[in-house]
């Protein structure tokens, strides 16, 4: 026969059973939700990383494109142009893609029957960056 106060211990343990499981759950769920922000947060400084590479590719480029206008009196016919007269060590890749082809479009005019190229943008037009704007529009 069980005596009183065993009985009474085994009562006792069932709702503390019961807290630590509903702890553990809690717990769990709270654990999955910080790991995705966390993976939410690396994203977005990749993305914020990609981003400043953008700016700091379509800045070197404008400004090499203003030196070779600088320095011959007009604008060279393409991104090539620049890298083959050592304005520029290469065409910068794309952060996103990794690849240069295809990835920045040459804008310009054509003068005395050849293209210049006058600027230069992203080449992809669907690309958002995280303060909203087109990456294409910078």
């Amino acid at each position: 026969m069980v005596s009183r106060k065993s009985r009474k211990a085994v009562h006792s343990l069932a709702p503390r059973f019961a807290a630590v499981a509903v702890m553990a759950v809690g717990m769990n769920v709270a654990w999955q939700e910080v790991e995705f922000q966390m993976q939410r947060d690396r994203q977005a400084r990749l993305s914020r990383s990609r981003e400043a590479v953008i700016r700091a590719d379509l800045y070197t480029m404008r400004s090499c494109i203003d030196q070779r206008l600088a320095d011959k009196g007009f604008y060279p016919d393409s991104l090539q142009t620049l890298v083959d007269e050592g304005y520029l060590r290469s065409i910068p890749t794309d952060p996103f893609s990794g690849t240069a082809e295809g990835a920045w479009e040459e804008l310009g005019h054509e003068y005395s029957g050849a293209n210049h190229v006058t600027d230069v943008r992203y080449a992809n037009d669907t690309r958002v960056a995280l303060d909203g704007t087109l990456i294409y529009r910078w």
